[in-house]
C-alpha cells in the first residue's frame, strides 16, 4: 500500500471512530447516520425531501452526492434479526 493511500485510509478511519452516528428508521429498516458534522439530521432529511422527493437516506450513496456532499457511502447488511440495517457514511 502506497504511504499516501494509507495516510488518507488513517485519517478517514480516525475521523470517523470520534464521530457519533444517529440511527433513524427507514422504509429499509435501521439506518445509522455517520459523519453529519456541519448539518443537523432534520436538515439532511429535509433537503433529502426537496432534492430528491420519495428517496430514502439509505437507498443510495449517490443521492447524498446529489444533494452536495462531496463523498458518501452506504453500506447494507442483514442483522442477526434478518432486517436490513444500513450504515450511512458522510465525507
Amino acid at each position: 500500500m502506497k504511504p499516501t493511500i494509507f495516510f488518507i485510509s488513517a485519517v478517514l478511519f480516525l475521523s470517523f471512530s470520534f464521530t457519533e452516528g444517529q440511527i433513524i428508521d427507514t422504509p429499509y429498516g435501521k439506518a445509522e447516520i455517520i459523519g453529519l458534522n456541519n448539518w443537523s439530521l432534520q436538515q439532511l432529511l429535509d433537503t433529502l425531501t426537496i432534492k430528491a422527493p420519495g428517496k430514502s437516506i439509505d437507498q443510495c450513496a449517490a443521492i447524498l452526492k446529489k444533494i452536495g456532499f462531496p463523498d458518501a457511502s452506504v453500506v447494507r447488511y442483514f442483522n442477526k434479526d434478518g432486517n436490513f440495517y444500513s450504515v450511512v457514511t458522510i465525507v
